[in-house]
């Protein structure tokens, strides 16, 4: 796999389509990080050019293992954008918060640190260190999910 490749993975509702940005080797190995874009689409509607901000999310998902299930396919190649050219800040899971943490772990694929949400109101919209499973996509393109929703019901 090269960076920029795009592949689309097939669903029930037709293929979502993502891109590979790079491959996390070091311990602890997260593995293939994809963008993912909005949208269920027949094949033959998949050639496109993603815009610099396109993509619902990025996330860590094991897509050399869906092409080799045939689960997903190599459709082209298009340059990713230059603020994924260095790996992401990613931010810790909120999932089951009771109440807006004011402070949130964040990593960058070397060292854990905390930061203020207050503070810093953007870490809601960084991506959530996570692997995540073809229905976990699925679900989420279907309700447009971004990272920030995840705060959308914390008080």
């Amino acid at each position: 796999m090269k960076t920029g490749q795009i592949y689309a993975i097939a669903f029930g509702d037709g293929y979502v389509r993502t891109q590979y940005i790079l491959e996390h080797s070091d311990p602890p190995r997260f593995g293939t990080l994809i963008r993912v874009f909005p949208g269920f689409h027949e094949l033959a509607e998949i050639d496109f050019n993603p815009a610099e901000d396109s993509e619902l999310f990025i996330s860590f998902f094991p897509l050399r293992r869906a092409v080799r299930d045939k689960l997903a396919v190599l459709i082209g190649s298009a340059s990713i954008p230059g603020r994924l050219t260095n790996f992401p800040t990613f931010r810790e899971d909120v999932q089951g918060c009771k109440k807006l943490p004011e402070l949130l772990w964040l990593w960058d694929g070397k060292r854990e640190w905390r930061e203020s949400i207050v503070d810093n109101p953007d870490t809601k919209k960084y991506p959530v260190r996570e692997i995540v499973n073809a229905p976990i996509i699925a679900d989420r393109v279907a309700r447009g999910w971004k990272p920030e929703m995840d705060f959308y019901d914390l008080s």
